[in-house]
């Protein structure tokens, strides 16, 4: 009951109360459903990270878990060129912090543990495609891509005393040989870049002028490379190599290999040009010698009669059988034989002498030669015209090789006016 004495005044002042209550109450809730909202956001998977292209999580959607990270897979004489590839690979996708160490495998409560441990398995998928069958045997149970990628390095790195002094004897005894500059550059870089892997020399830290003398030690490798590869070269640098030895400060390697290069360039140009000229000099003779052998057998025909060739000259010809100049094989009576009245009526000494067309002309035309008993006394009528078929395809065959020959050497000269010339 309320009391009488105190009115209705009290009762408004109650009712107030209440009311700053509730509303104090309300906003209370409102903060708690803030703060419950943000702690569920941070407690979901990173999505964002995972999005995110600067973030190491972030896969792109063309990424595939059997791809592999270098052409050439791990063996156990190349892990240096093979750990360059792979760390050049990883790095254009973002991941080198999953085998250096510096992204450590967290919590299963983290919120970054999802996102952390599928990128693990991706870069151990491209790891395990990068290695030779024989090697991935022994770390196919290793879950971290860090633990793998420490194994393989204490395994063929650490402590690799001979193969040092395998690259520095190699180093040492390397030559140009049958290489290129550029080829035996690309050598001699090879180990050079192997062997600073092996035996690096720490970087200088002196602010201004060094006073620790890395920067000398490192100087005086620079010097030594220089030397080792001008040594390797070929003697027909040499004088190229005398004139870098004796400039002073000593030009660093990629200059001395830009100065071989001019030179080798200029060097196979003159050699391009002195075997162009040769090989003109080979065409001209051939075509003289071809000339010669093609003279125009036809006697009284053609531009400069009997027996001459291009210009008017007269051509000598060489017998390829008997080795006899006057004639040639086609016509030589030691290969082909002598005609029956020629062998009766001449004596010996003349035989070996009558080689020329002149003489032959003279020996067909004479009277024991158009003697009736000469010819047709020994062959019938059929047996002659087969005999003369079988001379003419041969000439002719032997006049279209020589044409086609002559041709091939000199395409200014058509057959037209070959066969203008010859009259063949």
């Amino acid at each position: 009951m309320v009391d009488p004495e105190q009115g209705p005044c009290q009762n408004v002042e109650t009712q107030v109360f209440s009311a700053s209550d509730l509303q104090n109450l309300a906003q209370l809730m409102n903060q708690l459903a803030t703060m419950q909202g943000q702690i569920a956001q941070s407690a979901k998977p990173s999505t964002n990270l995972m999005q995110d292209r600067a973030s190491p999580y972030y896969l792109h959607p063309s990424e595939n878990p059997g791809i592999s990270l270098t052409p050439n897979p791990l063996t156990t004489l190349n892990y240096h060129s093979w750990s360059r590839s792979v760390w050049i690979s990883l790095k254009t996708k973002n991941k080198l912090s999953f085998i250096d160490g510096s992204l450590p495998k967290p919590e299963k409560s983290d919120c970054t543990f999802e996102a952390w441990d599928r990128c693990n398995t991706f870069v151990l998928s491209w790891l395990h495609a990068s290695l030779s069958s024989e090697i991935l045997q022994s770390v196919m149970w290793c879950n971290v891509a860090s633990e793998l990628w420490k194994d393989l390095k204490h395994r063929f790195y650490e402590g690799d005393l001979f193969r040092i002094v395998e690259l520095e004897e190699e180093m040492y005894s390397a030559r140009q040989g049958d290489l290129s500059i550029t080829s035996f550059f690309t050598k001699m870089k090879g180990l050079w870049e192997e062997l600073e892997e092996f035996q690096p020399i720490p970087s200088c830290n002196c602010t201004g002028s060094c006073t620790c003398g890395l920067e000398i030690v490192r100087g005086y490798r620079k010097q030594s490379q220089v030397v080792r590869f001008l040594r390797g070269l070929n003697d027909e640098f040499g004088n190229v190599r005398s004139q870098i030895i004796l400039m002073r400060p000593l030009p660093d390697v990629n200059t001395v290999f830009s100065l071989l290069l001019q030179q080798e360039r200029q060097m196979s140009s003159s050699d391009h040009a002195e075997s162009k000229v040769l090989v003109n000099a080979a065409i001209d003779n051939n075509f003289n010698t071809n000339r010669g052998n093609m003279s125009v057998r036809g006697r009284g025909r053609g531009r400069g009669g009997r027996g001459r060739g291009f210009g008017g000259r007269r051509m000598i010809k060489k017998c390829s059988h008997c080795g006899k100049t006057g004639h040639l094989v086609d016509t030589c009576y030691y290969k082909h034989g002598f005609p029956p009245h020629y062998q009766q009526d001449s004596s010996s000494k003349t035989i070996n002498h009558v080689t020329t067309d002149d003489e032959i002309e003279k020996i067909n035309n004479s009277p024991s030669g158009k003697n009736s008993n000469s010819l047709s006394s020994l062959f019938s009528k059929e047996q002659k015209q087969a005999l003369i078929a079988l001379f003419q395809d041969h000439e002719e065959d032997l006049v279209h090789n020589s044409t086609l020959a002559i041709e091939a050497q000199v395409p200014s000269l058509g057959s037209e006016e070959l066969e203008d010339d010859w009259h063949c």
